[in-house]
């Protein structure tokens, strides 16, 4: 039987689609319980990475068509160099360097809902196995649609 994997986010942003969707991960139940900020970026490289290797589309187009300055011809299509190329481009790594200023304690949670435009109107509490299936239909699209329009 496999492992089932578990969604990953701290508590105190659970209540939000926008953060469970771009700053959550699907993590072995063992790694869950020891993100840090340490590990987090590493562990949301991996999150791209499958988003990548996604079948919806095909993600070299996705990339090109939703990063301002496209994707450099010279890029090769398989998922290793997308992901190196996507992490040239800033524009779409804002809640990425948000999330990781708060796991480092140089910003605080209100700054961070603020930055994020986190709003209590807008939140949504779903239960674990939601936030879960949340992630696994998570296509590279909305994801890229989420974080560059950040």
């Amino acid at each position: 039987m496999a492992i089932e994997l578990k969604p990953w986010l701290p508590k105190e942003l659970q209540k939000w689609g926008y953060a469970r969707k771009v700053l959550g991960l699907l993590l072995h139940p063992e790694v869950a319980q020891s993100v840090n900020k340490e590990n987090y970026p590493l562990y949301y490289e991996d999150k791209v990475l499958e988003l990548l290797q996604g079948k919806e589309e095909n993600p070299a187009e996705v990339l090109d068509n939703l990063l301002a300055a496209g994707l450099s011809p010279e890029v090769d299509s398989d998922p290793d160099s997308l992901v190196a190329a996507m992490l040239e481009e800033e524009e779409w790594q804002g809640p990425l360097q948000a999330m990781n200023s708060y796991l480092r304690g140089s910003l605080k949670l209100e700054d961070l809902k603020e930055e994020l435009n986190l709003q209590e109107q807008n939140s949504e509490p779903v239960s674990e196995e939601e936030f879960r299936k949340e992630l696994e239909e998570l296509t590279l699209r909305e994801f890229m649609e989420m974080t560059v329009s950040f």
